[in-house]
């Protein structure tokens, strides 16, 4: 009889270890692996949702902001056609049969628009347009040309039945321009018969429109850009993407979308998802739209999901470990058990079973205490880990808006300026700031039209010191203007002109033409020159810059060698930079760079 239950034990022993091993993997594992699947896609959707619902707020808020701005411009814009005085004085052009009298009602209106305008400093022109007569009465900007009644301005105006009429945004191609891209909007101005006398047309800088929300940071590859109802670009902070329009796939849902369409919705972009949400403007019509890349947005949860799958695999090897040890801890006190039998079959009785009962009810009693413990741990251990997964999930929820310091501090003494009317501090804060968003944005190259706004900017600050003693011309091929370089490359060489060059009557020249498949720009100023020696010696600097020996951070025409550097390193040995310079004739400085239309992919080596 002993003998027969030995055997069985020893049977149910094989069996009973491998069932609980597999069962305690089971227990601890799956659940463990479902859990962290079910929290990862409950935080992903949360993430996705919240940050949906903010940006959606940001973009309504930006709108808002827009609004705010337009609608001061329109009130403006009102203030002049109902002025008394404007109105007199344009029914005196328009009824005036005398060539000077209508000039002098000409100046004094021009003196009257001027006046108004000044209060607006987004506002950098103003224009009436006489309907009767080929008058345009100008203060500041012009936005129309000479033959203004075939401008778009002028025959929008007069067809639509609106008061004002926002166009959106036009280049300037004025020679004596100093915002490149303007924001027009149109009103007329009617004779107390109900008669249209002239057209109002006021000019607002694009830039102003894009302080609107260049303030929010939607990562590396996000970008925030304001349209108009039929998809055409009003404003961007890549200015190459002005007045053309939008080229991307969602820009007709937008445009065709209704009151009650969500206004966050996903959407591929060249491969890579994107999350888009947009905000009407109640004064125009115009959408301000953002996209955000859903790699930006879910880069902490992803970190989060590795994590959770590492911890998967951890958990599955602990787990494993802990069953073979549970199984062998429950298996054990059987073992022995079935050792005592067999020792008793062979007839030694004096056998003895460390157990606290002899019987099987006290031996299964005893281990199922064991399993219990066991699991316990087990069930500890698994806790502390969903603990700490729960943790790092709460923090991938974390999310924060780089606050625009400076811009806000720039902004802060612009607006000082503009209420104590020192024109020329809130003229120069306007143009460092352009500066500064300039320099510190993402991109590594800019077009070449992008390079020479930076430049005029930084020229006209220099103005505010130098005055007449400073002057400067940009000769440039338009052929080339869309062409890609190295941001940033041309201030270093004009600012060594002003710095060693500016004399008396002093003039930089900055041309750009095409030279075969390369680009050439040249960079001359009629200053006093080098040398022969110190000529010499910076020529040596730029050879061994070229070989990237050069560890100087100090010294005269720093700038020169570190520019001829950066070339180097960006285009490879091709390309580089030759001077030439006389004492007392001026100097200069000639680049030689690769012609690129094409966007360049940032941080990807030098172009052979």
């Amino acid at each position: 009889m002993l003998g027969h239950w030995s055997r069985q034990l020893r049977s149910s022993f094989g069996r009973l270890r491998w069932k609980l091993f597999v069962f305690f993997l089971i227990l601890t594992v799956i659940p463990a692996i479902v859990l962290g699947n079910v929290l990862y896609d409950n935080a992903y959707r949360a993430i996705e949702e919240k940050t949906g619902l903010y940006s959606e707020q940001i973009m309504v808020q930006s709108a808002g902001r827009l609004d705010a701005l337009l609608t001061g411009i329109e009130d403006v814009s009102l203030q002049i056609v109902s002025s008394i005085d404007i109105q007199t004085l344009v029914n005196k052009i328009a009824e005036s049969p005398d060539p000077e009298s209508e000039r002098q009602a000409a100046e004094q209106l021009k003196r009257k628009l001027s006046q108004i305008q000044s209060s607006k400093r987004e506002i950098v022109g103003a224009q009436i347009l006489m309907t009767d007569k080929d008058l345009a009465v100008t203060s500041g900007e012009a936005m129309v040309p000479e033959d203004y009644k075939l401008s778009d301005e002028y025959t929008q105006a007069l067809l639509r039945p609106e008061p004002v009429y926002w166009r959106g945004t036009i280049q300037n191609r004025s020679p004596d321009m100093l915002y490149q891209y303007i924001t027009t909007l149109t009103r007329k101005i009617y004779s107390p018969g109900g008669n249209v006398l002239a057209t109002l047309v006021l000019g607002t800088k694009e830039f102003a429109l894009a302080d609107t929300f260049s303030y929010i940071d939607l990562g590396p590859n996000g970008f925030v850009f304001i349209m108009d109802k039929e998809g055409k670009v009003v404003s961007h902070l890549s200015k190459s993407k002005l007045t053309k329009p939008a080229e991307y796939s969602f820009v007709p849902r937008i445009v065709h979308s209704n009151e009650g369409d969500p206004r966050m919705f996903p959407a591929d972009l060249d491969g890579e998802k994107f999350m888009v949400t947009y905000a009407k403007s109640t004064a125009t019509g115009w959408f301000v739209v953002s996209a955000i890349p859903y790699s930006y947005l879910m880069e902490r949860i992803a970190a989060v999901g590795q994590f959770a799958i590492r911890l998967d695999v951890s958990l599955f090897v602990l787990a494993t470990l802990i069953a073979l040890l549970i199984s062998y801890s429950i298996s054990k006190p059987v073992q022995r058990l079935a050792a005592a039998m067999k020792a008793v079959e062979g007839g030694d009785l004096k056998v003895f079973v460390d157990l606290r009962s002899t019987n099987e009810i006290g031996i299964l009693g005893n281990s199922f205490n064991r399993m219990i413990k066991r699991i316990n741990l087990l069930i500890d251990r698994v806790y502390e880990a969903e603990i700490l997964q729960k943790e790092a999930e709460i923090k991938a929820l974390q999310s924060q808006i780089n606050p625009h310091f400076l811009y806000n501090t720039l902004a802060v003494i612009d607006s000082i300026a503009a209420v104590k009317q020192e024109q020329e501090i809130s003229s120069i804060t306007q143009m460092l700031a352009d500066i500064f968003r300039y320099s510190t944005g993402g991109n590594e190259h800019a077009t070449v039209d992008e390079e020479l706004s930076h430049l005029q900017r930084y020229l006209n600050i220099q103005k505010y010191r130098y005055g007449d003693d400073l002057r400067w011309q940009f000769i440039v091929d338009p052929d080339v203007r869309d062409c890609r370089i190295v941001k940033l490359l041309l201030q270093p060489i004009v600012e060594n002109s002003v710095i060693h060059g500016i004399r008396k009557a002093g003039m930089i020249k900055v041309i750009v033409l095409p030279s075969g498949n390369h680009l050439t720009v040249t960079v001359e100023d009629n200053g006093s020159g080098m040398t022969e020696d110190e000529l010499n010696g910076l020529l040596l600097r730029l050879e061994k810059a070229s070989r990237l020996e050069s560890k100087e951070e100090s010294g005269r025409h720093i700038g020169l060698v570190n520019v001829n550097r950066r070339i180097k390193s960006f285009y490879g040995d091709r390309y580089g930079m030759t001077i030439v310079s006389s004492e007392g004739l001026g100097t200069k400085v000639s680049l030689t760079l690769p012609m690129i239309r094409e966007p360049v992919q940032e941080h990807q080596g030098h172009i052979a």
